[in-house]
């Protein structure tokens, strides 16, 4: 869809992945998915939701890491 304003209307600091936008993708991550990915597909499988939603993909696999090292 388009997401023009959408993105007007996000704080800066979500998008930036500041505080806010790491605890929000951590919240939104945990609500969505049960465990840390397994494989692959399933990594791929999250990030595409984790964009869907409006997160950077930098974030989003900065995040990945770092549950993938601290499970």
């Amino acid at each position: 869809g388009a997401r023009g304003g959408d993105e007007e209307a996000m704080p800066a600091g979500f998008r930036a992945g500041g505080a806010e936008g790491g605890s929000s993708l951590e919240r939104v991550w945990a609500s969505r998915f049960p465990a840390v990915p397994a494989d692959e597909r399933e990594k791929a499988r999250q990030v595409r939701f984790l964009q869907g939603r409006g997160f950077a993909l930098e974030d989003i696999l900065r995040f990945l890491r770092q549950l993938e090292k601290n499970p």
